[in-house]
């Protein structure tokens, strides 16, 4: 992976990588996935797959998994992507779960998720993912956007499976190199940025405290950044304030809380950690958030 900020160089790199999968997986035996949350790592990848693909003469698919909790502004960004692809004849998948995140929570006696109980990605990600590429009937090559300075989270550039490959085309370049590309290709470039304000490095759903902190939200939405800390102090304290402040919440910020459904509830579940990691997670950092009116 190179330091320097060398649109030219980076690109070559992705070219090779993508030549070589084109070798290995055929698409005319494979079917090629990109893996799209609307953030600029996966807006890098789909926008080369998609200059890529073009040059070969090869269909692929856009696939966005719906968490149920996605930050409403990115959310909002999102659909107007995927609109513009499906009008420049790009495939867009967008799975869907059966329940939302709070019901699957509730349910299933989850807390918030940390990073050694990331439940939420198992169940709202991976798992919709490899079902619809199981439903498919043919091999498929997924293109998941994971940059060079981020090998913590991959060991290579290709991973292989019992169901299909998962690939790792920006495994040469890293963050710097992103925004420089996208500023100079990026049709929709000021209206991405926008989305990474008050300092920003990534873009996720605005339940998750695997992160120590969540710029984005603070900046794009302050009332749902305070719901969510007060949701977390609640949910690993006390289940009725938890339901209280669920339902009332729900209620004021419905576009916040679409998958939440108090009626098809099966059942309600303290957490099943019952409190006894919060001394040591990173769930215990989002429980003493300073808020706004606290």
């Amino acid at each position: 992976m190179f330091s320097k900020v060398d649109v030219e160089e980076g690109l070559r790199c992705i070219e090779r990588r993508f030549s070589e999968l084109y070798r290995k997986f055929p698409p005319t035996e494979w079917t090629w996935t990109v893996c799209y949350s609307g953030g600029k790592d996966s807006t890098a990848l789909l926008l080369f797959l998609m200059e890529f693909a073009k040059r070969k003469g090869f269909p692929f698919t856009a696939l966005h998994e719906y968490t149920t909790v996605e930050i409403p502004a990115v959310e909002a960004h999102v659909e107007g992507v995927l609109r513009r692809l499906e009008k420049r004849g790009v495939e867009v998948e967008v799975l869907k779960p059966s329940k939302g995140f709070f019901n699957v929570m509730l349910e299933r006696g989850y807390g918030f998720p940390a990073w050694n109980r990331r439940w939420c990605c198992r169940v709202f990600k991976y798992g919709l993912a490899k079902s619809w590429a199981k439903s498919l009937g043919r091999k498929t090559l997924t293109l998941l956007a994971i940059r060079g300075d981020e090998t913590r989270r991959v060991h290579g550039f290709l991973k292989n499976g019992r169901n299909g490959s998962t690939a790792f085309p920006l495994i040469d370049v890293a963050e710097a190199w992103i925004w420089k590309f996208l500023e100079e290709a990026c049709p929709w470039f000021e209206e991405l940025k926008k989305l990474y304000s008050g300092g920003a490095g990534r873009l996720g759903c605005w339940t998750c405290t695997v992160v120590s902190e969540d710029p984005a939200l603070k900046a794009l939405d302050p009332q749902l950044y305070e719901m969510k800390a007060r949701l977390v102090q609640a949910r690993c304290l006390n289940l009725g304030v938890f339901m209280g402040l669920l339902n009332n919440y729900s209620k004021l910020r419905p576009d916040a809380f679409k998958g939440y459904d108090p009626h098809a509830l099966e059942v309600v579940k303290d957490p099943s950690c019952k409190g006894k990691y919060c001394g040591t997670c990173r769930v215990r950092i989002w429980r003493f958030k300073g808020l706004c009116n606290g």
